[in-house]
Order: structure tokens, then sequence, then C-alpha cells
């Protein structure tokens, strides 16, 4: 069990890196002379924030929470509203990272962040099936 926790940290580490690579989250730009360019930014940069795209800063914001409550899981044992909060909360991060796909921001990078939000959610929820399995 302590090695599918290890193992869960060393994911959450891993998506915490991705999030920090600059091509996230695409935006593109408009001058007043009709000249278009593009520039991409890190999930915790707060520039598409300013431009109404939230979900990823909201996503690494969730991150960053679930890797302190996954080292704070080490600590606790069989406490049930702490576990499920656990397996919510990479759920509750895809969505705020697939918010990005409504304006248009999404990028491979983005989709690559979904793939193992979903690898951990489900890693983190096999983990915890299992502590809380019925007789």
């Amino acid at each position: 069990m302590k090695g599918l926790k290890i193992t869960s940290l060393a994911t959450t580490i891993f998506l915490i890196v991705l999030e920090l690579i600059p091509f996230g989250i695409k935006l593109d730009w408009v001058d007043s002379g009709g000249m278009s360019s593009t520039s991409y930014h890190s999930y915790f940069e707060s520039i598409p924030w300013g431009r109404g795209v939230l979900g990823p800063l909201i996503c690494a914001i969730l991150s960053v929470v679930l890797l302190s409550l996954i080292l704070l899981s080490f600590f606790i044992e069989n406490n049930k509203a702490f576990y499920l909060v656990l397996c919510v909360l990479p759920w509750l991060a895809l969505l705020a990272s697939l918010s990005a796909m409504l304006s248009g921001a999404y990028t491979l990078l983005g989709g690559i962040i979904g793939a193992v939000l979903i690898i951990l959610a489900e890693l983190i929820q096999f983990i915890y099936s299992k502590a809380f399995k019925r007789d």
C-alpha cells in the first residue's frame, strides 16, 4: 500500500512539472492593425487568468493542494472523509483543466495533463477502495 502511495506522490510531482512547462495554454492576440500572434503560457501564469482563461490556474492550485494532501495521507489512517476529498480532487482539477477548451486555449500539453490527472484519479481511487473495502 505504501508503494502505491509513493507512486501517486511521484505522479503528482510529475503533473506539477508538466503544469510548469510554458506550452500548456495557447492565447491568440490580435493588435489594432489586424495582425495576429500566438503566445504560450504555463498553468501557473497569471496572463491567461487576465484574459478570462481561469480553469488552468485553478487546476494548478488544485494540483498543489492534491500534492499536500497526498503527503499528509502518509500520516492519516482510516479517515473516510479525508480520502473522499483526496479521490474527488483530481476530477475537479481535470474539469478545471478542460475548461480551457471553451475559450480555445487548449494545447497538446493540456491534453497530456488531463490524461495524467485521469491516471492519478484512478490510482488514488484504487488505493483507497482497497483500504475501505467492505467484507
